[in-house]
This record gives C-alpha cells, structure tokens and sequence, in this order.
C-alpha cells in the first residue's frame, strides 16, 4: 500500500542570520523531511521524502 503526505510551507525568514543558518547548514526542507521520517517510524515504515 501507497500512501502520499504533501505538506505545504508558506513563510518567510526575515531575519538574515537565521535565513543564512537555514540556507546553508540546516536547509529549507530539513524540518518537512524528519517529520515525515518520524511519522513512518511511529508507523513501522520507512520513508523516503521526495521534493
């Protein structure tokens, strides 16, 4: 079975040192991609995010 989770972010970072750290050590998308890995460990499966 297949199952399809969209998350959607709408924001911006306004403070240029946090979008310095976000842009190029955390990345835009890191917090999207453990979500969805910590949703299919709480379920038993494993997750490959794909933006």
């Amino acid at each position: 079975m297949v199952s399809t989770l969209r998350i959607t972010e709408d924001g911006e970072i306004r403070n240029p040192i946090f979008r310095f750290v976000a842009r190029f050590f955390l990345g835009y998308t890191a917090t999207m991609e453990a979500y969805l890995r910590d949703l299919g460990r709480r379920f038993g499966e494993t997750v490959q995010p794909e933006l």
